[in-house]
């Protein structure tokens, strides 16, 4: 059985990874938490039965004190590199919230830090073992699309996954916060889903970013082309800005098919 403690006790963790979590209650107790808002402890500390003298409203001082197997860090992106080399740090394994980080150097020096730690580090990619993913990737490893050439994927609704009430619900719209806007939070999906529908790795990208809706200072649109290593190409569009309508679509062309999912309202 695996102790797990959490960091971060905002929306995401209150309505995704404790949850998740619970229901893993024979591989792993989820027997810690830290959240510098007390309230939020209070919540998901309550949801999952975890006495308040295990809420710790400082991360660093739940790892000097508690002996974790495993830490999910569910913070802000900017929070990320610190968080996930702190847990290293105190030999925990570690899964973090998307993105890994906000640049290519502190996403290689979280590399070289859990290497050089010794632990295992996990990224959430959530939207791979959703029904909808696994049966597209099973057709196409039974050749029932021939060989994947296009994959088109729109993401765009009227609004950005709101944070906390007692953080901040629009941190997700401030680069300090956030380092980026609808393409990094959530076009991160779309690259991630790209390569692993496609299978295989993206080579070369065009990409445009643009803010039409209320001011912010993040992208509120992001429009991607993308060139994969075996010729395919994907196209992604992902938008926080539109007035009416939105839903998520995927398509995934082959030579031989074409498989297609959708989630209206995302």
């Amino acid at each position: 059985m695996l102790d797990v403690g959490i960091i971060g006790c905002g929306r995401i963790a209150e309505q995704a990874h404790a949850p998740a979590w619970a229901e893993l209650d024979d591989l792993a107790t989820v027997t810690a938490l830290a959240d510098p808002n007390p309230a939020r402890l209070r919540v998901v500390g309550e949801a999952l039965g975890i006495a308040p003298q295990r809420w710790y409203t400082d991360y660093r001082t739940m790892l000097a004190e508690r002996r974790l197997d495993l830490v999910d860090a569910a913070v802000p992106h900017v929070l990320h590199r610190p968080v996930v080399e702190a847990a290293a740090a105190a030999g925990a394994h570690v899964l973090s919230e998307k993105p890994l980080a906000t640049t290519t150097a502190d996403v290689d020096a979280i590399l070289r830090c859990a290497d050089d730690c010794g632990v295992q580090l996990g990224v959430v990619h959530n939207y791979l073992h959703l029904d909808t993913t696994l049966a597209a990737v099973r057709w196409r490893r039974q050749g029932r699309i021939g060989n994947p050439f296009l994959y088109r994927n729109e993401w765009v609704h009227g609004g950005h996954y709101t944070g906390a009430a007692g953080y901040d619900p629009d941190w997700r719209t401030k680069a300090a916060v956030a380092g980026g806007g609808c393409l990094l939070d959530e076009g991160y999906h779309s690259l991630y889903l790209a390569e692993h529908l496609v299978d295989s790795p993206i080579a070369a990208v065009y990409a445009q970013t643009a803010t039409y809706g209320r001011p912010v200072d993040v992208d509120d649109s992001a429009f991607v082309l993308c060139r994969h290593r075996s010729g395919a190409t994907s196209t992604l569009t992902v938008s926080w800005a539109v007035q009416a309508g939105g839903a998520a679509v995927h398509e995934l062309h082959g030579t031989g098919g074409t498989v297609s999912f959708t989630r209206p309202g995302a």
